[in-house]
């Protein structure tokens, strides 16, 4: 997950790089099941998916809003 975090700090905006890290964190950390495409993932399996869409959309990421709406809304 620090090697997540890294990433993130490279393109997020300073003025959002501490929500986005703490995001990450919290899902990472969760006990929450989390649901995509009507399956249940825990906090590292949902990780993985979300640094899949941070990698394919870096360069549009400019808030932390941003971040969670490409990561929703877009979502596969």
């Amino acid at each position: 997950m620090l090697l997540f975090s890294s990433v993130v700090s490279a393109d997020v905006p300073p003025e959002a790089r501490h929500e986005v890290d703490h995001l990450i964190s919290f899902v990472g950390n969760t006990s929450c099941q989390i649901e995509r495409n009507w399956t249940s993932h825990n906090g590292p399996e949902a990780i993985s998916h979300i640094q899949q869409k941070y990698d394919y959309f870096r360069e549009d990421i400019k808030t932390t809003e941003q971040f969670i709406e490409l990561s929703q809304l877009l979502s596969s």
